[in-house]
């Protein structure tokens, strides 16, 4: 199939594999980038709009300075948080 193709055609089909590959890399690279910098942003849990474990870990203490909860929920509570890290 390819031997029938002139200079210029084989130059074209190549230039059209090397876009097509540069495209594949760049992807994979923003893929990776992406991901590390979501791994490692202390907001990635803000953006998906899961409080992070200090976020709930005052805001049960909050409440249980102020009576909403007791030390027993506290604890019940702080438990639960501290083993899902």
């Amino acid at each position: 199939m390819l031997g029938n193709l002139t200079g210029w055609h084989l130059m074209i089909v190549a230039a059209i594999v090397l876009v097509i590959v540069a495209v594949v890399i760049v992807a994979i690279v923003l893929t990776v980038v992406l991901s590390r910098r979501g791994s490692s942003s202390p907001d990635n849990a803000a953006a998906t709009g899961i409080p992070s474990p200090e976020t709930r870990m005052r805001e049960i203490e909050r409440l249980r300075q102020r009576g909403v909860i007791t030390d027993a929920e506290y604890e019940a509570k702080r438990a639960e948080i501290i083993g899902r890290i």
